[in-house]
């Protein structure tokens, strides 16, 4: 026979409070839809992705923060100058060696290219995440900017993906 605590004083610490949703929570991201707009100016992104590999350069990333994990992210380049966004920073080192960056070792970015006349680059996904950093590819951007529009879920979980050794994301 199991112990039974006859004045159940341990009961409310045990679950009267509905649970938050968490990352695998299908609902949230079904409904999900609270804006998130941002937008950044083009000379503030003064990392080259492609320009080093080193990780010290990582402070001059623009990075964006959200409140809460994401269900779609949009991202349209208003700049003069291809761009590079990514969800893992910089400084995370490679695998192999530990004075270079994982994300430009491996690669580990996507590039939207400039716009032309009357063309505005979008990149429209559902990704879930709680940063997402910004990055010149092939030259310094010198005029325009780029903005950021997401669609967030309650989601109020950390979900860091600046540690080493996941596949695909980081070094």
């Amino acid at each position: 026979m199991g112990y039974f605590n006859a004045d159940r004083s341990g009961q409310a610490s045990r679950g009267l409070h509905a649970p938050k949703p968490g990352l695998n929570a299908v609902g949230e991201y079904q409904v999900s839809g609270r804006p998130f707009v941002k937008t950044i100016t083009g000379t503030a992104i003064t990392l080259q992705i492609d320009a080093a590999v080193t990780v010290a350069a990582d402070v001059a990333a623009a990075t964006v923060s959200f409140p809460f994990v994401t269900s779609r992210l949009i991202i349209d380049n208003h700049t003069d100058q291809d761009l590079a966004f990514y969800f893992c920073s910089t400084a995370v080192t490679d695998a192999d060696n530990a004075s270079n960056s994982g994300v430009r070792v491996n690669k580990n970015y996507f590039v939207i290219p400039k716009g032309e006349a009357g063309r505005i680059p979008r990149v429209a996904t559902k990704v879930k995440t709680r940063k997402l950093y910004l990055a010149a590819f092939g030259a310094a951007i010198t005029a325009g900017h780029v903005s950021v529009m997401a669609e967030l879920t309650n989601i109020e979980e950390p979900y860091d993906c600046d540690v080493d050794n996941i596949d695909g994301v980081s070094g």
